[in-house]
């Protein structure tokens, strides 16, 4: 019932987001927002959340869809942006045979890589409510160690840090064997032109600029790591057929 329900819904939300990124309106933008919100709310479950990807996800959205409600000044390009890719993955998820345990087996591991101790426990205390404790390093030298031991979903990485700056640490990430791909959210207090271009030159994915909600690091950790476990089980597809 609740994959009947999503997907009578997901056309109309993918349609609005276009809609939300044209006006400049507050108004009408916030309009809308409370509208995705109902459609979302409609379809998920009260209960039983993590029961399945596809249902701890729009639980995700939803959160956040409130805190952009409850101040229009969270609605911001960086969180509309995050809110897309998190309906669009919906989509992709609300499918018949999907597994149920994509998130817990094995469980998504999280890198958090911040020299400020307030703020590292900020996103890991918000992302534990999601997923098991992530694991976390209060530098670049301490990141790349525990990059080089383990694979990780996702790593969220400080871009100003004292020594070796996020993006140093990322382009070195990114010849660890076991992180290659790993999708890499830069955590930055900037968001011009020069910074993202740096952003992509170093092999990051995406960037939440400060002050962050904690609700959108939940959805674009959920987003990144379900969307690789799903592209990895498409490949094991392809290579049995």
């Amino acid at each position: 019932a609740f994959f009947t329900r999503a997907s009578s819904h997901l056309a109309p939300l993918r349609d609005s987001f276009q809609a939300v990124f044209q006006t400049s309106d507050e108004e009408e933008r916030q309009t809308m927002l409370a509208d995705m919100y109902v459609r979302i709310h409609s379809f998920t479950p009260a209960d039983n959340i993590a029961a399945h990807p596809a249902i701890q996800m729009s639980a995700a959205l939803q959160g956040m869809l409130r805190k952009l409600l409850q101040n229009p000044a969270n609605a911001t390009t960086s969180t509309l942006v995050t809110l897309a890719a998190g309906v669009d993955l919906l989509g992709d998820l609300c499918v018949s045979g999907l597994r149920s345990d994509l998130i817990t087996n094995p469980p998504i591991r999280i890198l958090v890589v911040d020299d400020d101790p307030a703020a590292r426990r900020t996103v890991v205390g918000a992302l534990q409510l999601a997923f098991q404790k992530p694991e976390s390093a209060e530098s670049g030298s301490g990141a790349l160690q525990l990059a080089g031991e383990r694979g990780f979903d996702v790593i969220f990485l400080d871009v100003q840090m004292p020594g070796t700056d996020g993006f140093t640490v990322c382009s070195k990430i990114r010849e660890t064997a076991r992180n290659r791909t790993t999708p890499v959210v830069f955590m930055t207090n900037q968001d011009d032109a020069d910074s993202r271009t740096r952003m992509s030159r170093s092999g990051g994915k995406d960037f939440v600029v400060r002050p962050f909600l904690t609700s959108e690091i939940t959805v674009k950790a959920l987003t990144f790591a379900l969307r690789g476990r799903l592209q990895k089980a498409e490949a094991v597809e392809m290579v049995r057929a």
